[in-house]
C-alpha cells in the first residue's frame, strides 16, 4: 500500500496533534506509534493482502518495536513536536490515498485514544506477539491470519 514508515508515522503525528488540541490528549510517543503501526500493518495484510510498510516488527519485551522508528526518535518521549511542511504534506498525501486512508482512520478511531501501555497490553495478548520469541520479527503470515480471524472479521 505505502512503503514509507515515516509517512505513516507523520500521519499519526498529525492525528495526535489534532487530538491534543481538541481533547487535551497525551502526545503520541514512540511506543504508542509502534503499536498503532502494528495494527495498521495487520489490517492492511488482512484486508488487502499487502504490507503497509516493509520494516520488520520485532517482538519486544512490552510490545512491538520498529528499529527505524527507534533510530529516528531515540530516547524521545513525545514524537509530535513541531509539525513541518513535510509532515503535513505526508498527512495530506495519505489522507487522500483510498483505500489506505480508511485503514489509517479505522485504526486511529478504534485505538488512537489508548495509551502506549494500553496498546502494548493489547498487542501482548495477540497471537503474533505471543508466538514470537522476544527480539525476533513477527511472522507476517501469522499476523495476517490472526487479523483476518480476530480483528477485521
Amino acid at each position: 500500500m505505502n512503503d514509507d514508515l515515516f509517512k505513516i508515522t507523520n500521519w499519526l503525528r498529525v492525528k495526535s496533534h489534532q487530538q491534543m488540541v481538541t481533547q487535551e490528549a497525551d502526545e503520541l510517543n514512540r511506543a504508542r506509534a509502534a503499536q498503532l503501526l502494528y495494527y495498521v500493518q495487520g489490517t492492511c495484510l488482512a484486508v488487502y493482502g499487502v504490507s503497509a510498510f516493509t520494516d520488520k516488527m520485532i517482538a519486544g519485551k512490552r510490545g512491538v518495536k520498529l528499529a527505524r522508528l527507534t533510530k529516528q526518535y531515540p530516547g524521545v518521549r513525545g514524537i509530535v513536536g513541531y509539525l513541518t511542511e513535510r509532515t503535513l504534506t505526508d498527512y495530506d498525501a495519505l489522507a487522500t490515498c483510498e483505500p489506505f486512508t480508511s485503514v489509517l482512520e479505522g485504526v486511529w478511531q478504534n485505538l488512537g485514544d489508548l495509551s502506549a501501555m494500553q496498546l502494548m497490553w493489547r498487542v501482548r495478548r495477540d497471537d503474533p506477539w505471543q508466538q514470537t520469541p522476544r527480539g525476533e520479527a513477527l511472522d507476517l503470515d501469522v499476523v495476517t491470519t490472526y487479523f483476518r480471524e480476530n480483528v477485521v472479521n
